[in-house]
């Protein structure tokens, strides 16, 4: 498993360091103490006397001397509360639960789940992996948290989206230290698609910096695959050899994949469909589909009245039966134009994490893959 984000929605951690206590001194009693008590030991339930005596080795007079005479002051102890900021720091420079084993491995960034997964498959054990998105976030609206900035800090290869998708990754590259890492922005050497595709029946689509959803066409992660493998061979010339056995292998896998949804998507009824936001786009032009509108055409703004009544007009025209939601996102105004319209909400997950696919991208393709088929079929 990549190693995810604290926290939901991009909360970290929170440490609460008590209050410093008072310095406590130490008190020694006054005057002639008398005689120690003699030694009795407990009996113990069967343990006779003579095996007490027998397993039990008694010091040498010189010892017991000693041991009578007052005790000197003890040296001061540090307080709890700089006991508690000590060990604070020590989590900040080393991973809870790291191993040796994981300290000597390639530290692997990515921005979301599916490219995390990309970078384990091909990396095998020689990479450690932090996805810093935690499952259930979007990454338009994700705040980079402290355990993030660190993991970034150490990360030899950076791999994130682009297009504006990420733009706090972007951030994170400028800040951190000038060291050797190897960067893939996977968006990179890829048509996008802009404005002048992205109308649909319900109105005009514009993304300023074009779609960035490109993760969800699995042959064009072909290329982006053969980056994240070029840049753990900068960084680990040693393993070239590993590394392009693993990136053979799943490049099989995502043909593989490819294969299926085209069978599938074959026996399409019905090829037009509402997304909630323009995720699925790059999927759509691969396998022939029409996306006719997205409920949310930039992330966080609502709708206008007058667009959603273009959009459920479009879903009476085209017999659409299913307005697909997000679970990064609240179901509302997709439930809303459900019901208006007369048709179901089904859930498509762009970026994984939940049951029953977790960060597996081919499992996440084939799980949306499945909830198309039920909706369109």
């Amino acid at each position: 498993m990549a190693e995810l984000g604290e926290g939901a929605k991009g909360q970290g951690p929170t440490y609460n360091l008590p209050p410093n206590p008072l310095p406590q001194s130490h008190k020694f009693l006054r005057g002639k103490a008398g005689p120690p008590a003699p030694f009795s030991p407990t009996p113990l339930k069967g343990v006779g006397e003579g095996s007490l005596r027998k397993n039990v080795e008694q010091p040498p007079p010189a010892v017991l001397k000693q041991a009578r005479a007052p005790a000197p002051h003890p040296p001061a102890l540090p307080s709890k509360n700089l006991l508690l900021l000590l060990l604070f720091c020590i989590f900040l420079v080393v991973p809870v639960g790291a191993t040796p084993a994981q300290e000597n491995k390639i530290a692997v960034v990515a921005s979301i789940l599916p490219l995390g997964d990309f970078c384990r498959k091909i990396g095998g054990d020689l990479v450690q992996v932090a996805v810093l998105i935690p499952p259930g976030a979007s990454p338009h609206l994700f705040e980079p948290t402290p355990w993030a900035v660190s993991r970034a800090a150490r990360a030899r290869v950076f791999v994130y989206v682009g297009a504006g998708l990420d733009p706090w990754a972007e951030r994170l590259l400028h800040t951190r230290e000038a060291r050797n890492v190897a960067v893939v922005e996977a968006v990179q050497g890829i048509p996008l698609l802009g404005e002048a595709e992205e109308k649909g029946d319900a109105g005009h689509h514009h993304l300023e910096s074009g779609n960035p959803h490109v993760w969800l066409d699995p042959v064009l992660m072909a290329g982006v695959c053969r980056r994240i493998a070029g840049a753990l061979e900068k960084v680990d010339p040693a393993h070239r050899e590993v590394y392009q056995a693993n990136l053979q292998a799943y490049l099989k896998d995502l043909q593989a994949l490819d294969r299926e949804i085209r069978a599938r998507v074959a026996t399409f009824r019905i090829r037009e469909f509402v997304s909630f936001h323009p995720s699925f786009s790059y999927f759509a032009r691969r396998y022939g589909l029409k996306e006719l509108g997205s409920i949310e055409v930039s992330p966080g703004r609502e709708p206008s009245p007058r667009y959603l009544q273009n959009l459920i007009a479009a879903i009476r025209r085209y017999g659409v039966r299913v307005v697909f939601a997000e679970p990064q996102f609240s179901p509302r105004i997709a439930q809303v134009i459900a019901q208006e319209a007369g048709v179901k909400v089904l859930t498509l997950d762009p970026l994984g994490g939940r049951p029953p696919y977790g960060d597996d991208y081919l499992a996440l393709m084939r799980d949306n893959l499945k909830i198309m088929t039920e909706a369109m079929q």
